[in-house]
C-alpha cells in the first residue's frame, strides 16, 4: 500500500489489523496513544479505531515533518530525497489529519512550530529537544595545527546535504593548501544494505571525483552508536550539513564527547547552538569554509 501510494485505498484493511491487535485488551482511562509517523494516518479514517481511543491521551510526534520537507523538495527539486513527490503529497495530507486528531502535537524545533501553527492551534503544540544535557560549554581548539579531521554522518538521502558538503570541502581544500594544512573528511553514510540510497551515494561519489578529492573525502559504512561516539571523539570537529532536518541527533553526540560541531541552520538542533560562529547555510557557497577558517584562526568556546 505504501509503495503504491494507496494507503487510503487500503485503510479499512490496515485498520482492521490494528483493531485485531487491540481486540480483547482493556485500556486504562489514561492510556497514551502515540503516533510517531505520518504512516499511521490511515487509522484516522476508521470510525471503529477513533471510537476505541476516544478517551485516551493522543499524541502525534512526527519524527519526520513531511509537510515542511515537501516545501523544501518543491523549492530545490531533484531526486534522492527520503520520499518522492507523490509520497510527500500523501504524507503531508496524513500529517495534517493526525495533527487534527491528536490532542497534543510534539515537535522538535521552532521552525516546525511556526509551520504547524498554520493548521494546529498553538495551545496544542509542544516543542521538545533531544539534547542529552541542558547546557554545555567547552574548548573547541583542534588537536593539531597542521592537520584537521572532520566527520559527518547519517542516512544517504539528499536532505542530509552530503553533496553540498563535498562541494564546500573544495573551498576548504584550497584554504588548507594555502596554509600548508592536511585536511580529511569522513562521511559515515553507507548502508550495509547496498541498495539503500544507492543513487544518492553514486551522486556523492561523482561529486568527489569531479572535484578531484578522492584522497580527501571518504564514504564509509554507518557504525553502531558506541563506535560512532568513538569516531566523533577522535575528530577535530563534526559537521551536520542538513538541507532539512526536524532535529538531527549527530550534534548531541558531539556535545557528549565535547567536540565542536558545525551545524546547518536548516537543522532544528541549530536552535540549541548558542555559538553563532558554528552555524552555516549549506546552500551558500563558502559559508562553511568561512566558519571553519575563522575557527582555526581563533578557536572560540563551543556553547
Amino acid at each position: 500500500a505504501k509503495q503504491e501510494d494507496a494507503l487510503s485505498q487500503f485503510s479499512d484493511d490496515l485498520s482492521l489489523q490494528v483493531l485485531a491487535a487491540l481486540d480483547g485488551l482493556r485500556l486504562a482511562h489514561d492510556t497514551i496513544v502515540h503516533f510517531h509517523s505520518w504512516e499511521g494516518g490511515f487509522l484516522c479514517g476508521s470510525t471503529e479505531f477513533r471510537d476505541r481511543i476516544a478517551d485516551c491521551r493522543t499524541y502525534f510526534s512526527p519524527y519526520l515533518t513531511t509537510g515542511r520537507l515537501e516545501t523544501v523538495v518543491t523549492q530545490l527539486g531533484g531526486s534522492g530525497w527520503t520520499l518522492s513527490g507523490a509520497e510527500l503529497s500523501v504524507a503531508a495530507n496524513y500529517e495534517r489529519t493526525l495533527s487534527a486528531m491528536a490532542k497534543r502535537v510534539v515537535l522538535e524545533s521552532e521552525m516546525d512550530r511556526e509551520f504547524f501553527r498554520s493548521f494546529v492551534p498553538g495551545e496544542r503544540i509542544d516543542v521538545r529537544t533531544f539534547a542529552r544535557v541542558r547546557s554545555a560549554e567547552y574548548d573547541s581548539a583542534p588537536r593539531e595545527r597542521h592537520r584537521l579531521r572532520f566527520l559527518a554522518g547519517g542516512r544517504p538521502v539528499r536532505e542530509k546535504g552530503f553533496v553540498e558538503l563535498c562541494r564546500e570541502f573544495s573551498y576548504i581544500r584550497t584554504w588548507a593548501d594555502n596554509h600548508d594544512l592536511e585536511v580529511k573528511l569522513e562521511i559515515l553514510c553507507r548502508e550495509h544494505n547496498g541498495s539503500k540510497g544507492a543513487d544518492y551515494l553514486e551522486k556523492i561519489g561523482e561529486t568527489i571525483t569531479a572535484l578531484g578529492m578522492e584522497d580527501l573525502i571518504s564514504l564509509e559504512l554507518k557504525v553502531p552508536l558506541d563506535r560512532l561516539l568513538d569516531r566523533i571523539a577522535d575528530a577535530d570537529a563534526l559537521i551536520a550539513p542538513s538541507l532539512f532536518d526536524p532535529y538531527c541527533l549527530m550534534p548531541t553526540y558531539a556535545v557528549e564527547k565535547r567536540r565542536p560541531v558545525f551545524v546547518s541552520r536548516q537543522a532544528g538542533v541549530s536552535e540549541n547552538i548558542v555559538s553563532e560562529a558554528f552555524l552555516f547555510s549549506p546552500n551558500k557557497d563558502g559559508d562553511l569554509a568561512s566558519a571553519i577558517t575563522k575557527w582555526y584562526a581563533m578557536p572560540m568556546a563551543f556553547k
